[in-house]
């Protein structure tokens, strides 16, 4: 199996390194926030709020989109043929991503040290931690597979303007960012409480769990074509 999850690792970044929007796009918005915030940062976890929007977009659109769109578009025919499994499948997207994640967070970390006097090493642990935690979202977007007479493109254009405001909010002081799962879990990654870090920990464990359905269930050919 690991070697199944090597080949489709390698399958996806050859992908990444063809197509470089994504990692400029996933880069492009928290380096501008960044500067327009950045005498405000005082310690190496407040980056957090802009680690966990550069994990979460890596994982949602890099997990569960990008299979959603692979399945769509019926390129996983002839790959599942071969080899027919789902398991090798999602860890060689979730391999790739959390590589991705890796190099864009600490694109950003070069960029904050040259601009404010933060430690690199702490920068490069924590966002690494941060990379860890959001391993639970790269799950549940996985049940995005399950939908049904909904295409790709519109999911991802939902996606995009959902993320993309929440990220927006995280900049206010608005009641609402009590509900923002952006600012929750960065908050839990800045404070760390015990009991906070526990809640966190034990919903995580549980949407892993849920999710786990949508991969053994993950079909490569859509309904529609069909």
């Amino acid at each position: 199996m690991f070697i199944s999850v090597k080949s489709y690792a390698l399958f996806n970044i050859k992908m990444l390194l063809k197509d470089k929007i994504p990692l400029l796009w996933s880069i492009a918005l928290p380096v501008i926030t960044f500067f327009m915030n950045y005498r405000s940062v005082t310690n190496e976890w407040e980056l957090a709020y802009w680690w966990v929007y550069i994990v979460v977009c890596s994982y949602v659109y890099g997990v569960g989109v990008y299979a959603l769109q692979l399945k769509e578009y019926g390129s996983l025919k002839t790959i599942f043929s071969i080899n027919n499994s789902p398991w090798a499948f999602f860890l060689g997207n979730l391999l790739t991503q959390i590589m991705f994640s890796f190099i864009s967070v600490n694109l950003l970390n070069l960029i904050v040290v040259i601009l404010l006097p933060l430690s690199f090493l702490r920068l490069f642990l924590y966002s690494f931690i941060t990379i860890i935690a959001c391993l639970p979202v790269a799950f549940f977007s996985y049940n995005l597979t399950l939908i049904k007479k909904v295409h790709a493109n519109t999911i991802n254009s939902i996606f995009t303007m959902l993320i993309f405001g929440l990220f927006i909010l995280l900049n206010t002081n608005i009641e609402l960012n009590k509900y923002n799962p952006l600012s929750i879990l960065s908050n839990v990654l800045i404070e760390h409480k015990n009991m906070d870090v526990f809640k966190y920990v034990t919903f995580s464990i549980f949407l892993v769990f849920i999710s786990m359905y949508s991969i053994v269930k993950f079909e490569p050919i859509s309904n529609e074509r069909r």
